[in-house]
């Protein structure tokens, strides 16, 4: 009986292990996914350096098969002009509008049934100094689809650094856990 007892109780251990480690796992890939699309939104949004339509190509990889991109196409002529703008300033000034040390900060993943959010925080600033700080909240929602991590949604705030009507997100009513610095732009 007392083999019996160990035998069980060294099953239960081993489970735990292999369903933890399944959760780290899914954790690590989730917040590969989410650092993945804040890349690409960096490189498209403030370094210009990645064209619009692979900027679309790879932002699809990254999500659910049937995500709605019309938002994002409507953005081209914005886009095109900001790459114009962003060109100009770069030949007059020797760099970049955007201050490019930006960093992102990712929460850890929160889940509610079938799906998990991540948050990210930035904040944005302009060497010329004609913006004052921004900041920019974003959720990704993420699902499985065919046993993969898929974003299905990006809710977008922004606001300026110091606002009094800013408002940092919360889940379950407590602060946001962000547990990972990244620097989109660190070579």
């Amino acid at each position: 009986m007392k083999k019996l007892s160990i035998i069980i109780l060294i099953l239960i251990i081993t489970t735990s292990l292999i369903s933890g480690c399944k959760k780290s796992d899914d954790t690590l890939h989730i917040l590969k996914k989410v650092e993945a699309a804040e890349i690409l939104n960096a490189r498209f949004s403030f370094a210009h350096d990645i064209s619009f339509d692979d900027c679309i190509s790879q932002f699809k990889e990254l999500c659910v098969k049937d995500y709605d991109i019309s938002e994002l196409e409507a953005s081209r002529e914005d886009y095109e002009r900001y790459v114009k703008e962003e060109k100009e300033y770069k030949e007059k000034n020797g760099v970049s509008a955007f201050d490019l040390d930006m960093v992102i900060e990712l929460s850890t993943v929160y889940q509610s049934d079938n799906k998990v959010y991540i948050f990210t925080k930035s904040e944005v600033n302009k060497n010329d100094n004609t913006l004052k700080p921004q900041i920019n909240i974003k959720k990704y929602i993420l699902v499985k689809e065919n046993d993969d991590w898929r974003i299905i949604g990006v809710d977008t705030h922004w606001f300026e650094k110091d606002a009094k009507h800013a408002s940092y997100p919360t889940y379950d009513n407590k602060p946001i856990d962000y547990i990972k610095i990244m620097k989109p732009f660190k070579k």
